[in-house]
């Protein structure tokens, strides 16, 4: 009876929308990384948990690494939808950064995992490769150094924020971070 009940669900998780299956993958391995360590999840670990056949898994990931990664580009996608993506100005990165930071805040729990976990190098690659990405692509070539400047700090700003509890104000931080970023009101540092 056990079975057929476990047959019937995964059988209905067939016809889910890739998204939410890949949802249901991200929430299943957080939610092991509360209790086990990431070394010892296992990707029968995963789909048990998620609810879901262990070709589906490979279908859409190659690594627990990845389904990390596809969390931090989901989120992305979302903060880009909803933002203005390219700064101009210290009004504009001010404003970037404080969205940033206030998703960062918002789904502190994540980070608290990573950390937890230590597997926050997964956060700081996905911060190279997409600040690299989109420095080079807006502000030229040039400024390729630049892009690790700004992941670097952000990653470090965040993971101490994090672990201090948030007692900053997602403003102030803000502030120190967008203050390290301009020259002045309308100029970037760069290296």
């Amino acid at each position: 009876m056990k079975q057929k009940n476990i047959d019937c669900i995964k059988k209905a998780l067939e016809s889910v929308s890739d998204d939410k299956l890949e949802d249901y993958i991200v929430k299943a391995l957080f939610s092991l990384m509360k209790t086990i360590s990431f070394e010892d999840i296992s990707i029968t670990d995963i789909t048990k948990k998620a609810g879901v056949g262990r070709a589906s898994y490979y279908r859409h990931f190659n690594s627990k690494e990845d389904v990390i990664r596809y969390y931090f580009t989901k989120e992305m996608r979302t903060f880009v939808s909803t933002s203005q993506l390219i700064p101009q100005s210290k009004d504009d990165m001010f404003e970037i950064m404080f969205k940033i930071l206030s998703g960062l805040k918002e789904k502190k729990e994540v980070m608290e995992i990573l950390i937890q976990t230590r597997q926050e190098r997964i956060y700081l690659d996905f911060l190279n490769t997409n600040m690299q990405k989109f420095v080079t692509t807006h502000w030229g070539a040039d400024s390729a150094y630049v892009a690790y400047f700004m992941s670097g700090a952000l990653f470090n700003l965040s993971l101490m924020w994090i672990k201090k509890g948030c007692v900053e104000s997602v403003k102030k931080l803000t502030d120190s971070f967008v203050n390290l970023m301009f020259i002045d009101e309308n100029n970037i540092r760069t290296v």
